[in-house]
């Protein structure tokens, strides 16, 4: 069982996949050349809400390319899970995580032509109250890290350390509420019988 205040990391070095550069330079030099149209020619209102729009998703697809480029630490402490990549970081509670999966994440930003369908991901199943049907396992909430080939093996046994942090310094070391006694609640059921 780890101690409240070990902290264990993860550490994914970035892919330099050219289709992960191609999906950072395209989208990139569109948005100049649409912020460059914008800026410059009096336009309709339509076509800039339209180039507006362009330059937006644009962003976001150089972003999820960008974070396949970088590095990818992940840093389990008793209380978190923090993922820290080049593009931002996000920390989660073992009290918001309902459950850590192995994930066949499907083609990505990391794949290689050559590595066929070895490949793996680690994705979080967040508890929502808002949740109408049950999670599913194809699609978690949060993809940790995905990684292919020769990684894949890496993956693996990352996400059995973090499984195995989510179910003993995450959650108690018996799977319970932190500081439940499984053994006080036996005996006063006892008592009263």
């Amino acid at each position: 069982m780890a101690s409240t205040n070990s902290k264990d990391k993860i550490f994914f070095p970035g892919t330099n996949r050219p289709i992960a550069f191609f999906f950072v330079i395209v989208p990139v030099l569109t948005t100049i050349v649409a912020g460059t149209c914008v800026y410059k020619y009096k336009l309709p209102i339509a076509l800039i809400g339209l180039l507006l729009l362009l330059i937006v998703c644009c962003g976001l697809l150089a972003k999820a390319a960008l974070s396949s480029l970088g590095d990818t630490t992940i840093e389990l402490s008793a209380q978190e899970i923090k993922v820290q990549r080049l593009v931002g970081s996000a920390s989660y509670n073992w009290s918001d995580i309902e459950s850590v999966k192995l994930v066949d994440p499907g083609v990505t930003f990391c794949d290689n032509s050559q590595e066929g369908d070895k490949r793996a991901g680690i994705g979080l199943i967040l508890r929502k109250a808002d949740r109408k049907e049950a999670p599913s396992d194809d699609n978690p909430d949060v993809l940790v890290v995905v990684r292919a080939g020769e990684d894949v093996l890496k993956v693996t046994k990352a996400f059995e350390r973090i499984n195995a942090m989510k179910r003993g310094g995450g959650t108690g070391a018996r799977g319970g509420k932190p500081g439940a006694s499984p053994q006080k609640a036996f005996r006063k059921t006892a008592a009263a019988a």
